[in-house]
């Protein structure tokens, strides 16, 4: 399923939130193993990940605040962010549609990373989340991608 307006693979696509990549990538997470099976089976069953540049820049900052290791922190930007995943890099419209939606709704703490997430799914048609905060069960918009890997 490849468009001009929608050059990636909708149909197999997840869009990798950064509690996720940082429960994968950090082995002191409580949520690591568990992250790691839905991640393998996700490659197994042929799906593509997507993030955006923010994400990568929050996945950074979160792995040196809860590794305090910049090795770490370092190799998720060299060898990892943009070998593993297709990064978008999201245009003015696409921030301004994020900030329509902080505004939407008001009532909830999504940060600007959460927002843009969700107007670049619209955008590109991504169906599928993957994710352990609750954003993305609030917006209502999205599914996520656990539903489906828990049947192993």
């Amino acid at each position: 399923m490849y468009s001009k307006e929608h050059p990636y693979p909708t149909h197999h696509t997840v869009f990798l939130d950064t509690s996720a990549i940082a429960a994968i990538l950090n082995e002191d997470d409580p949520l690591h193993e568990k992250a790691i099976v839905y991640y393998k089976k996700m490659i197994a069953d042929g799906y593509s990940f997507i993030i955006t540049n923010f994400i990568i820049a929050e996945t950074h900052v979160l792995l040196l605040k809860n590794t305090h290791s910049i090795a770490i922190g370092l190799q998720w930007l060299e060898e990892v962010a943009y070998q593993a995943f297709t990064v978008i890099r999201p245009h003015k419209e696409d921030e301004e549609q994020a900030i329509q939606l902080l505004k939407k709704y008001h009532d909830k703490a999504w940060s600007f990373t959460d927002a843009l997430s969700f107007s670049i799914m619209e955008k590109l048609q991504i169906p599928y989340y993957f994710s352990f905060d609750d954003d993305f069960k609030q917006i209502g918009k999205f599914i996520d991608i656990t539903r489906y890997i828990k049947r192993l």
